[in-house]
C-alpha cells in the first residue's frame, strides 16, 4: 500500500505569518498550488482521501477529490499540533508570541509540561501513532491513499514510522527542524505487509517534500 501524505496549499495565515487555528482558508497561490498537485493526483489510481478537517486542509481535499473522483474521509487525528489558544491569530513574530514558543520549547522534554492548553510533546506523539494505525487499517483493501494533512504533523508522521515507541523530544527536535516542509509538498511512504507473517509489518519512505508538480 502506499501513502501520499500532500501538505495542504498556502493558507491565508501562511501568508500572513500568522499562529493558525482550525479556521483560515486557502491563498490564490494556494489553491493553484492544490490545483496541481491534485493534476498530480489524477493521474495515480488514488482508492480514498484521508483529510484533516481544518479549513485548509478541508479545501485541498476537495479540489483532490473533485480531480480524483474519490470520496474524503475527515478524521482529527491528522489536524496540526495545537497552538495555545490565545495564540492564534497572532503574528509568529510578535513579541508575546515569541516570548511563550521560547518558553514551551524551552520546557518540550520535560514530561506533561503546558503552558496553557497547547498540544505538547506527548499529545502529539500518541495521536501520531493512533493516525498511523488508522491508515495501516486499510491495509488489506486499498493500494493508494491520499492524506491531505499539515507541515509539522508530517514530521511527527515520518519521525513515528522511523522510530516507533523509541521516538523522543530531543530527536523529534532536531528532525522538526531538518525536514522541512513546502505548501502542497508530498511524503510519499510505502506500508509492506509480508502476508506469510501477519505480524510483519514495515513502512519505507519513498520520497519527501515532492514537489515537481509546482514546477
Amino acid at each position: 500500500m502506499k501513502i501520499y501524505f500532500v501538505r495542504h496549499g498556502e493558507s491565508v495565515s501562511n501568508a500572513l505569518g500568522l499562529r493558525q487555528g482550525p479556521d483560515g482558508g486557502l491563498t490564490a497561490k494556494g489553491i493553484k498550488q492544490t490545483k496541481a498537485a491534485a493534476k498530480k493526483f489524477s493521474n495515480i489510481p488514488i482508492d480514498l482521501i484521508v483529510s484533516s478537517p481544518y479549513e485548509r486542509a478541508k479545501l485541498t481535499a476537495q479540489i483532490a477529490a473533485k480531480a480524483t473522483g474519490k470520496k474524503i474521509v475527515y478524521s482529527p487525528l491528522f489536524t496540526e499540533r495545537r497552538n495555545p489558544t490565545h495564540l492564534i491569530g497572532k503574528p509568529t513574530d510578535d513579541p508575546e508570541s515569541l516570548k511563550i514558543t521560547e518558553l514551551i520549547y524551552k520546557n518540550y522534554h520535560k514530561k506533561d509540561w503546558r503552558h496553557s492548553n497547547e498540544e505538547n510533546f506527548d499529545d502529539f506523539k500518541k495521536r501520531g501513532r493512533q493516525a498511523i494505525r488508522f491508515i495501516e487499517k486499510f491495509a488489506q483493501s486499498k493500494k493508494n491513499i491520499l492524506v491531505v494533512t499539515h507541515g509539522l504533523f508530517m514530521r511527527m508522521i515520518l519521525a513515528q514510522m522511523m522510530l516507533g515507541s523509541g521516538l523522543d523530544s530531543r530527536t523529534f527536535f532536531k528532525i522538526m527542524h531538518f525536514c522541512k516542509t513546502a505548501n502542497t509538498g508530498v511524503m510519499e511512504c510505502e506500508y509492506i505487509t509480508d502476508k506469510k507473517n501477519i505480524h510483519y509489518r514495515k513502512w519505507q519512505l519513498a520520497a519527501w517534500n515532492d514537489q515537481a508538480h509546482l514546477k
